[in-house]
């Protein structure tokens, strides 16, 4: 919770301020996601369905585009308003 000075808000107003702003240094991350296969024993007692199921997800993997951030500033990274509320 921080203090602001002169702010008045009516009752039932809110108000977003920013506390602060820095820049941080990022990698792209990418990654790919490959399914489980059960082991060909397995497999063997699978039903149509479940061997066309299997075969769709080996033949459409996805690859993730993801963001690496290093915070190097001296204030913690969240979405929270660090309020807490009973």
């Amino acid at each position: 919770m921080f203090t602001v000075q002169h702010i008045t808000l009516k009752k039932g107003e809110r108000m977003v301020l920013p506390v602060a702003e820095f820049t941080l240094p990022y990698k792209d991350v990418f990654t790919l996601e490959l399914p489980f296969a059960p082991p060909p024993e397995v497999r063997g007692n699978f039903g149509g369905e479940q061997q066309r199921e299997l075969a769709r997800l080996f033949n459409s993997p996805k690859v993730w585009h993801k963001l690496r951030l290093t915070n190097n500033s001296k204030y913690p990274l969240t979405t929270a308003s660090g309020a807490h509320r009973s």
